[in-house]
């Protein structure tokens, strides 16, 4: 067994991850029953954003407060890191652009069969919200799993 340190980047990727993915968790359960999309109207789909958004900022901002009282002089951004976050932001570039395409292919598939993706289909509110919403969580953290790798192969 080889315990392995983690930079202050490593550790805030992988926290970010675990925050992002507990988010999505809490956004899928708020927006599904039963294995359906429901349709909890436009306040509740309000209060379920503001929620976890706020979650996030707070449960973020502990995160960096940790990361940073226990790196110390670690803690400033380098040009390493610099240079991996270039690259994760161009990553995190493709994959929105994927992400547009294939919901623009979903919308044309539904508009050619309706009701092929049932509830959660894009002609309602809801099935466009959750498949927003569901992109910008795989867009998230695909981008800081490809921030991660790299600052792990950089590193050696």
């Amino acid at each position: 067994y080889m315990e392995v340190e983690m930079s202050r980047y490593e550790t805030m990727t992988l926290g970010s991850i675990g925050l992002i993915c507990l988010a999505w968790s809490g956004f899928v359960m708020g927006m599904t029953k039963h294995g359906l999309l429901a349709d909890p109207g436009p306040a509740g789909v309000g209060r379920l954003l503001l929620v976890l958004i706020l979650a996030l900022i707070l449960t973020h901002a502990g995160l960096w407060m940790i990361a940073w009282a226990r790196k110390g002089r670690d803690a400033v951004p380098d040009e390493r890191e610099q240079g991996i976050e270039r690259l994760a932001d161009r990553a995190g570039y493709w994959l929105t652009d994927a992400g547009i395409f294939a919901l623009i292919v979903m919308a044309l598939a539904e508009a050619s069969v309706p009701g092929r993706f049932g509830s959660f289909g894009l002609t309602t509110p809801q099935g466009l919200i959750f498949a927003l919403v569901t992109l910008n969580f795989i867009v998230g953290v695909g981008r800081l799993v490809v921030a991660f790798v790299l600052s792990r192969q950089v590193r050696g």
